[in-house]
Formats: structure tokens, sequence, C-alpha cells
């Protein structure tokens, strides 16, 4: 027999399916404009901007450390990279995606780029004014927003701060069938 609570689980469920469905939409449909309906050009920041140069104009020092929220305990078994030299190469690698439409001298619309200018700019605000969170792997960030405390933390931080969290695995060789397996469970 099916419980009442069971059945209450299947229908918020499926209320927070339908809402993140309808948000997904709604941001699809807002790239799709920026790209294909009333393109955003490039050019639109010159190559000395914060978001191409990734430098804390306020510090001189590069921004990806100052934005680090959360480190989880580091697994001292594994010879893990440093942290900052892992937000550090992600927030380079973004950085060079908006470098790459920001106006210079020789180009002044932006480099010619597999990805339009909207996309790159997209992940400049992101690099820039995001929060890294940084993880050992899979199962240590689910333990961690699996935490209540962690969750409203953590939902303080997107709906006070309104600013993008970028998750982040010290482990690059994780196995992405743990996640999955763990996905379906829930």
């Amino acid at each position: 027999m099916i419980s009442l609570k069971k059945i209450l689980r299947l229908v918020l469920a499926f209320m927070t399916w339908t809402k993140l469905t309808i948000h997904n939409t709604w941001g699809i449909i807002n790239v799709f404009f920026i790209v294909w309906i009333r393109p955003m050009k490039g050019g639109l920041i010159s190559d000395s901007h914060p978001m191409a140069t990734g430098i804390n104009p306020e510090s001189k020092k590069p921004i990806w450390p100052e934005n680090i929220i959360f480190q989880s305990i580091r697994d001292e078994s594994k010879n893990y990279p440093i942290d900052v030299e892992i937000v550090t190469d992600v927030g380079n690698h973004l950085r060079k995606m908006v470098a790459n439409s920001c106006s210079s001298e020789k180009y002044p619309s932006g480099k010619a780029d597999r990805m339009p200018p909207a996309i790159n700019y997209i992940h400049g605000a992101v690099h820039y004014n995001g929060g890294f969170l940084l993880f050992n792997d899979f199962a240590d960030a689910i333990s961690h927003f699996s935490n209540k405390e962690f969750q409203e933390s953590f939902k303080n931080f997107v709906t006070i701060e309104k600013r993008e969290p970028v998750t982040l695995f010290r482990n690059r060789n994780y196995d992405r069938m743990e996640y999955t397996a763990h996905d379906l469970i829930f």
C-alpha cells in the first residue's frame, strides 16, 4: 500500500520538476534570443575590462581566490592540486572565453570564435562574479548538499547575493556512474 508520505513526496517532486522545467525553458528562450533573434555583438567590453583580465581592480590580483565561498575538508590521502590552483585554472579558462569577444586594437569586434559573443559574456559573468564551491568528489558534495544547514547557506548565497554558484571537484577523474546512480535513487 502506498503511504501518504510517499504520495506527498511524489507530488512535491513533480512540483519541483515543473518549476525547474519552467525556469530552464525561460533560460533557454533568453539565450536563444541573445544568440539568434537579436544577437549580442562582440566588442561590447574592452580587453582591459576586469571580466576579460580576471583582475580585481581594487586588489590588483586575480579575482578567483577571492570568490571561493566554500571548501570541504581536503582528503589528505589524495594528491589533489591546491584549491587556489583549481579555481584559477577554471576561472582563467572562462576568462579566455570572454576575452575572445572583447574589443582590442587588432579585433575591434572581438576575435572570430565558434562560440557566439553572448555565450562568452555569460561565462564572463560567472567566472568573475560567481562563487566557487570546492569538494573532493561527488560523494563529498552530496554529503554537504544533503545537510540542512549547508542547504540554507547555499540558498541564501543564490537568492540574497544573486550570484552564480560554480561547483568544482578536486578529483578530476571522478566516476560519472557514481553520480548517475545517486541521481537515480532520488
